[in-house]
């Protein structure tokens, strides 16, 4: 019977999705962040950060986003103030690597290369 459902083309409300997804907490929501180099958005999945870009990126990240992890991010306007809190402190004081990271939608391989270069100590330059 779920199969059933799932397969026919029902009209949802607008908005319906996107509230469900976020209320069960399966979307993941973006948000603008202050940072040394900038404006950044944010991307987090529950308290993992799972992307970052510069704002003037965003859009392109964001359409792309969901084809790469299979799952869409959608505009958080007010974070909780703890994580937005967190993520502030981790991009003023250079200390990323202090924050929890999930990396949906990459190969093994770029996931390696990207938690190799988290422990590069910050303003030195070394191979991976």
């Amino acid at each position: 019977m779920i199969e059933t459902i799932l397969n026919t083309d029902v009209a949802t409300p607008i908005g319906m999705v996107e509230s469900v997804l976020r209320t069960t907490g399966i979307a993941h929501l973006a948000s603008l962040h202050p940072s040394p180099v900038g404006d950044v958005v944010v991307v987090r999945w529950d308290q993992a950060v799972t992307a970052v870009v510069p704002e003037e990126h965003a859009d392109a990240m964001l359409g792309s986003y969901e084809r790469r992890t299979g799952v869409p991010a959608y505009p958080e306007d007010s974070p909780p103030v703890r994580w937005a809190e967190n993520v502030g402190a981790a991009l003023t004081s250079g200390e990323g690597r202090k924050l929890a990271i999930r990396l949906p939608g990459l190969s093994d391989f770029q996931q390696d290369v990207l938690n190799a270069t988290r422990r590069i100590p910050v303003g030195e330059t070394r191979p991976y």
